[in-house]
């Protein structure tokens, strides 16, 4: 800076023309000091002088990943720090959405002295994040879901500590079970009915089980058509406001206890069931 008299005729000057920050979003806070993306790499910022780890750059065991960052998208770089762990989606080579994703564990550096010893590299180059979160810290797994930048923003991949390479949420609506209270009586559950919907696009996988003796596949539901939207409407927002499937279900088994399970698996699809039907009758020989 110049001048004598503070911050009247004080001229602010930059340091270094080499150490920036390219990507807002990357900039995290880690106890007193701070991390975040810069031109020649990752950097942690030390403001004060009680901390123990050396400042700088820290990531020359990730340089290849470094150097292959798409610098037209660097700006859709972002990061999270959360439970000592700070997580860094980049685009590298010709992606314009961050599809690279790395794990920089500040505990595990400090325990070890050095920064650089501390960076893992999620095995996928899918994920595509422009905003997540996490959750899930027992057990020495950290689960995070992350959502796409696509006009269907529903959150649709998770990484975990046993499947790092993620994968597409299933989602699942279960049925309370359904006790006839009759355990020496035998029923047949025919035919079984389902009705959701419309506008809740997806296909889903009808089972049940009686007994609990294991689920068996009985049907499957196509829903399409409808304005998806985040709220309910009272407006038609689709020609059939919702669509039906009936199943002959009689071949799953006899018992007195059902429940039913509907299973998406398709990404970014929310299902919508409001109602379901049993049908059930005593099972018994013939009589002549």
């Amino acid at each position: 800076m110049d001048g004598t008299t503070p911050l009247t005729d004080w001229t602010l000057k930059p340091l270094s023309t080499v150490i920036g920050c390219p990507a807002g979003r990357t900039v995290q806070d880690i106890g007193n000091d701070q991390i975040y993306l810069a031109n020649d790499g990752v950097r942690l910022l030390s403001r004060t002088q009680l901390d123990k780890l050396r400042v700088g750059v820290i990531s020359d065991p990730i340089r290849d990943i470094i150097d292959s960052i798409n610098q037209d998208a660097i700006s859709t770089a972002n990061g999270w720090f959360e439970q000592g762990l700070y997580v860094l989606n980049i685009p590298v080579g010709t992606s314009t959405v961050p599809n690279r994703t790395v794990i920089w564990d500040s505990i595990a550096a400090t325990r070890n002295g050095d920064p650089n010893s501390a960076w893992t590299v999620v095995p996928t180059d899918t994920w595509n994040f422009s905003c997540m979160t996490s959750y899930k810290f027992g057990d020495n797994n950290k689960t995070f879901v992350g959502g796409s930048s696509l006009a269907d923003s529903y959150c649709y991949k998770a990484l975990n500590g046993t499947t790092d390479n993620g994968t597409a949420i299933v989602q699942r609506i279960v049925t309370k079970a359904l006790d006839f209270e009759e355990p020496f009586l035998e029923l047949i559950y025919d035919p079984s009915q389902f009705i959701g919907e419309a506008g809740s696009d997806g296909i889903y996988i009808i089972e049940m089980q009686v007994n609990e003796g294991g689920w068996v596949t009985v049907g499957q539901i196509d829903l399409a058509g409808g304005l998806v939207t985040p709220f309910t409407t009272p407006q038609t927002t689709s020609t059939d406001n919702s669509a039906t499937g009936e199943f002959r279900t009689k071949f799953a088994g006899r018992g007195h206890l059902v429940e039913y399970r509907i299973t998406n698996s398709v990404s970014g699809k929310i299902a919508t069931f409001f109602e379901y039907t049993v049908y059930a009758r005593p099972y018994g020989p013939r009589i002549n």
